[in-house]
């Protein structure tokens, strides 16, 4: 039996000329909804007249460019789409959920909308509704007035740009949308590949597939646009005249456009900045950042309304007081969690004091250029049928906030703005050359992703509580620099010099402190799980309370490779499956630590605090205990092949199954420790 139709690219093509005898009818009830459309997720017409299909993909496009070895089949997205519509689901636990992730501006939004024109111009199979939403505060009760649900498909936009995933979390919140969906025929969500913060990694485990509380959904990626996509939309956007057709020339428009994609390499990466193509001809230079692209973009279609503005309309308008409006808008938009925004709360942002400071022009004579401003398919600020004016796209929106920061236009500070993950790729190029702008919750710096430039860069700020995840600071000069709980997680710090440093409750999970000098730094209660200490300095480190879960600190024979844990406090530290091999632990203070399965073979342990520490399983042959206290340690199971116990305190000690081999126990140790018959026996002190 053929398989039912709902998009393809045969019809993406006969769209635009029943879309268009829509659109100038006021009789054809669909006008109605196409406005709707319109003022919701953007111009139907010009998607359609430009549309290219693009292609989806079981992996993040994001891992194929990180990894070499990493890649994926790809298909078109309609064909993906037919098929996941068309199969024979029989249970209800996310099989006819989808989800479709992206980064901004990659098409997630102009695909529902085209799979919504093709059902409203009929070109959907009759017996099937479909709903396309918005995803917001009304969602849930706008869903359960949907009515004939087993025969209706619904298309869920923008997950990530939901206020109710930040009030209630997102795991919740998503919870709640699946139960409400399950009974439809077929559901898709779209949303943004890096939104998912709370959930565990788990989620994505299985490829093509997302996980959430017992449901397991498919999944699929939208992949980055090919050569042959790029060209493809230029070749629509620009098509050749019938005289370069006739005459075989190049048409000069076409080729500028081609080869300026082929220089900007992020053109190819973001749909929404290729469909500006034209604009950024105007502005871009080789090696620009995308950053730099938005900025061009900005830059160029403000020179443009205000020419206009002056030419069409009288009105002399000082540029840099539009672009001041347009951040104040962005700025109303982001923290009231809303797309739009009346001419009358525009008034109202100009008139403020704060404003009127920063306004070279009069603020009325600002608020007439916003009102005038050419509202055309290339401008990036519209209106919708309610006069209210919108982004063309989330992405300006969130560029014009970052880079209102930059110039001084708005303040991050005191009331630091919700960061999306393309803010956070927008701020990573500006603290390149701006250090302190930006601010996460708890007040300190966003330095997410820093690349340090020269190795004193950070070394007279005060990093208290500041995001430096992923950052690289290698070699970084950080002396009695305050990191006090700051989120340092996947950081590079590599024979970075940390020596006195106050690095207390800071997260250094994952991060790379190889050959780091951390000498006198206060590490208490840092997380320090799976990070990479080998052959760093730790002289007198206070690790009290510090989590060392699967850390690396192997060290090497070779004198400028040996680290040093002397004197250290690690009392109650977390040390399990730790590889401490040859570690000099001279003195160190270990009570009540967690060492149970880790490695230290060869280790120093001389005179040092050991008394109820976990060795459980442990390896400590050929290690050093010479007056080392274990008193009420547990050694069930270690291996003490060859250890030097000379005057260790083994009072209380057990040492059951632990294996003694060649080791220096005396007669007074053994009676003083514990050696119990049976794993689960109840410990009983020999006396």
């Amino acid at each position: 039996m053929e398989a039912t139709s709902f998009i393809s690219t045969k019809v993406a093509t006969k769209l635009l000329k029943v879309l268009t005898k829509v659109l100038k009818s006021n009789i054809d009830q669909r006008n109605q909804e196409l406005v709707k459309i319109n003022d919701i997720f953007g111009n139907c017409e010009e998607l359609a007249k430009f549309y290219i299909q693009p292609s989806c993909q079981q992996v993040n496009p994001a891992d194929e460019l990180e990894d070499e070895t990493i890649s994926s089949i790809r298909a078109g997205v309609f064909e993906t789409i037919n098929q996941f519509f068309n199969r024979d689901i029989l249970t209800r636990d996310g099989a006819s959920q989808m989800f479709i992730l992206a980064d901004a501006g990659m098409g997630k939004t102009s695909l529902m909308m085209m799979l919504k024109l093709s059902h409203l111009m009929s070109f959907w199979p009759k017996s099937y509704e479909c709903k396309l939403l918005k995803l917001g505060a009304t969602t849930l009760s706008d869903i359960g007035k949907i009515e004939n649900k087993t025969r209706t498909i619904l298309l869920l936009d923008s997950l990530d740009e939901d206020n109710q995933c930040k009030q209630g979390g997102t795991n919740n919140r998503l919870t709640k949308i699946l139960e409400a969906t399950n009974c439809f025929y077929r559901v898709i969500i779209t949303c943004r590949t890096q939104f998912f913060p709370e959930t565990a990694e788990s989620a994505f485990n299985t490829m093509g597939k997302i996980s959430f509380n017992n449901y397991d959904c498919p999944l699929v990626y939208l992949s980055l646009f090919t050569n042959e996509q790029v060209d493809a939309y230029v070749e629509k956007r620009y098509p050749k005249g019938l005289k370069f057709i006739f005459n075989r020339f190049e048409d000069p428009k076409q080729y500028d456009a081609k080869k300026a994609v082929k220089n900007i390499s992020s053109l190819q990466f973001r749909p929404f900045l290729l469909s500006h193509v034209e604009t950024l001809l105007e502005s871009h230079r080789q090696g620009a950042t995308e950053y730099d692209l938005y900025k061009g973009l900005v830059e160029t279609w403000l020179n443009r309304e205000v020419i206009k503005l002056r030419k069409q309309h009288d009105k002399d308008i000082n540029k840099e007081d539009l672009l001041k409006a347009c951040v104040w808008l962005a700025e109303t938009m982001q923290r009231q969690s809303t797309h739009t925004v009346a001419l009358k709360h525009i008034k109202q942002l100009c008139h403020r004091e704060s404003s009127i400071v920063l306004l070279k022009d009069s603020a009325d004579r600002v608020i007439e250029g916003i009102d005038h401003i050419d509202i055309g398919t290339s401008s990036l600020l519209n209106r919708n049928s309610y006069g209210e004016f919108r982004f063309s796209h989330l992405s300006i929106r969130e560029f014009l906030i970052v880079y209102g920061v930059e110039l001084d236009i708005i303040r991050d500070k005191h009331n630091p703005f919700n960061k999306t993950d393309n803010m956070l790729k927008f701020i990573k190029t500006v603290n390149q050359s701006k250090i302190g702008l930006f601010f996460n919750n708890n007040a300190g710096y966003l330095l997410t992703g820093f690349k340090l430039l020269d190795s004193h860069q950070l070394a007279n700020i005060n990093l208290k509580y500041a995001s430096l995840e992923h950052s690289d600071l290698k070699k970084a000069s950080l002396d009695k620099v305050n990191l006090e709980s700051a989120n340092l997680k996947g950081a590079n710090l590599q024979e970075a010099s940390l020596q006195g440093a106050n690095l207390q409750e800071a997260d250094l999970q994952g991060v790379n402190l190889q050959g780091a000098n951390l000498q006198g730094a206060n590490l208490q209660g840092a997380n320090l799980q799976g990070a990479l200490l080998n052959g760093a300095n730790l002289d007198n480190v206070n690790l009290n309370n510090a989590k060392l879960i699967d850390a690396q600190l192997t060290f090497f024979l070779q004198v400028e490779n040996i680290a040093s844990l002397k004197n250290a406090t690690l009392e109650g530290a977390d040390l399990s499956k730790a590889n401490l091999e040859k570690a000099d632990l001279t003195k160190a203070c270990l009570t009540r630590a967690k060492l149970h399965g880790s490695f230290l073979s060869g280790a120093n342990l001389s005179m040092a605090l050991l008394n109820e520490a976990d060795f459980k399983s442990s390896d400590l042959s050929k290690a050093r205990l010479e007056k080392a206290d274990l008193s009420n340690a547990d050694l069930g199971g270690a291996n003490l092949t060859n250890a030097n116990l000379t005057e260790a305190i083994l009072a209380g000690c057990d040492l059951t199954q632990a294996h003694l081999t060649d080791s220096n126990i005396s007669d007074s140790q053994r009676n003083a420790a514990i050696f119990r018959h049976y794993e689960n026996e109840k410990q009983n002190k020999i006396a």
